[in-house]
């Protein structure tokens, strides 16, 4: 069986979700809780759900272009995202 890397996942000053490879982007750009390690895909810093990346604002909030609509809370991104905020 094969090991998946595992990335970063941490929250913007805004409080957006993000998800990188390198431990130090994490690090300088953390706006507020605490970087958890994931193994969600990810394109660009967002999380990729289906083959779409999906915008995490919030718990319960997510968007798959920022222009869109709110589309239906993904259990696995609301629980990353409590646990970046500290909160699991």
């Amino acid at each position: 069986m094969e090991n998946k890397k595992k990335d970063y996942a941490y929250l913007t000053k805004s409080g957006i979700l993000h998800i990188v490879d390198n431990p130090n982007t994490a690090i300088e750009a953390i706006g507020r809780g605490k970087i958890v390690l994931t193994d969600i895909p990810n394109k660009y810093g967002y999380p990729v759900i289906d083959g779409e990346q999906v915008i995490v604002y919030g718990v319960g909030k997510m968007k798959h272009e920022a222009q869109n609509g709110f589309i239906e809370p993904i259990s696995v991104l609301d629980e990353l995202y409590k646990q970046c905020e500290g909160k699991e």
